[in-house]
Parts: C-alpha cells; structure tokens; sequence
C-alpha cells in the first residue's frame, strides 16, 4: 500500500529528479489537491535555499481552468538554483524535454502584500520597478503528467533567464509587442504579447490579485507572465536568443 502523502518526502523527490534530469516517482501517494501541490512547492523552495528569487503565474482564463480542473489562477515558484541573468549557461543533458518560451516578465520594487481588497492595475504598476525580456525553460518531471503534479513541479518551469531591465515600460502596448526566438541566429519562432490575455501585464494583476498560497510577493521578486510564442523543443546545443526589439534580449547557451 502507497504510504499517506507527505509533501517534504514527494518535494525532496522532485527536487533529486530535478538534479539528475529524470521523471519522478512519488514516494508516497502524490498530490492530490492544489493545496498539496503548494505544500510541495514550499518544502522545494526550502530545499533550494529558503528565497524564492521569482514566480510563473497560470491559469489565467476560465477555458484554461476548466481544461485543468483547477478553478483558480495558479503560481509556481521559480527555483534559485535553475534562475539566471542573462546570459546563461546551461547544459542540454541537465533537462529532458527543454521547451523554451518568450515571455514577459516584471521585476517588483515593493512588496504587495496579501489583503482583502483587490489590487488595481495603477496599484500593481506602481510595484513594478523594471520590465524584463525573458525565457523559461518548460520541462515537466512527470512520468504521468496531471495538472496537480504539474503545480507541486512549480508548474513545469525547469529554468529561467531575464535580460536587462526597461523602467520606462509603461508607454509600450504590450499587447502589440512582438518577439522572435533564434537558434544561432536563425529565427525558430516569433509571437506577440497578445497570446497572453491581450496585455501580459493583466497577468501580473491577476497575480496580485491571486498571490502564492504560502508567501506573498516580495520585493524583488520577478514575476513572468506565460509564453507569447509556441514552446519551442531546444533539441539541439547553441545559442537561443529571445529579441524584443527595444526591450532587449534574453539568452541561453545551451552546450
């Protein structure tokens, strides 16, 4: 009989798979309910060091939640252990299906705490101290993929990098920015802000609005907002380049 689910024995397996790039294997019955996925990411968070540098945020439309079965925006940390400035060095070994997304993400310049009143947009921007060029890398551990494992894996995110930052970001229409992603130079994808609700930085509110089940948004903190362009499959060493123009670039060799 599987034992009674324990979120630090399934966090200290999820992180080992993550070091030695392989599907996991629940040590004990795996979570079940969003609560337990983020009873895991907290017990991850600790593993790697106690701060949490950054956060992905999802779920973000009703059709996505009624896809998922999980009827609520969802956070994931972003692991200080797999964060980086760019540029960065990765190697192609240490992930098992590597796909790369362009995304937009927001550097936070004061706390926004927990409250019962909703944030508003003037709220929120006014936390935000830059505006980053950035890639995640998505690459799922799960041997069965399920959206609740994919929470407790700080929903799929296997590494990050963001490029210089931009202050003056709120004279861009982000929902109009546009991007491409290259491999040594060739483009392999391009995309635009509006897959992320028309405005990524809706996202950023709605995450405001919706913040980490165990710990609130820090000063800091780095928050992206989810992929403008197809994830793209890194099955090859190289030079991946996200371009957004004047926003600047972000950038991972992978060898």
């Amino acid at each position: 009989m599987t034992a009674a689910f324990d979120a630090k024995a399934c966090a200290a397996a999820l992180f080992a798979a993550r070091k030695a790039a392989r599907k996991i294997e629940w040590p004990t019955t795996g979570p079940q309910t969003p609560a337990d996925a983020y009873e895991v990411q907290a017990a991850l968070a600790e593993l790697s060091g106690g701060t949490v540098p950054g956060w992905k945020v999802g779920n973000l439309t009703a059709a996505q939640q009624e896809k998922s079965n999980i009827p609520a925006v969802t956070t994931g940390a972003l692991l200080a252990p797999w964060f980086a400035a760019s540029p960065v060095r990765w190697r192609l070994a240490d992930f098992l299906v590597p796909k790369l997304e362009c995304e937009f993400a927001f550097s936070l310049g004061m706390d926004l705490p927990k409250r019962e009143r909703p944030y508003s947009r003037d709220e929120v921007a006014a936390a935000v101290a830059a505006l980053h060029p950035a890639i995640e890398i998505f690459d799922t551990r799960q041997a069965v993929p399920s959206p609740i494992g994919g929470l407790a894996d700080c929903m799929a995110s296997g590494g990050f990098t963001y490029g210089p930052g931009l202050v003056d970001w709120k004279k861009l229409d982000l929902g109009k920015h546009t991007m491409t992603l290259s491999l040594d130079g060739a483009e392999v994808a391009r995309g635009s802000g509006a897959e992320i609700l028309g405005d990524p930085f809706a996202a950023l509110v709605l995450m405001a609005n919706n913040p980490p089940a165990w710990t609130g948004l820090r000063k800091g903190a780095i928050v992206t907002t989810g992929s403008c362009i197809v994830p793209y499959l890194a099955s090859k060493t190289g030079t991946y380049t996200a371009d957004f123009g004047i926003l600047g670039k972000a950038e991972i060799i992978m060898v």
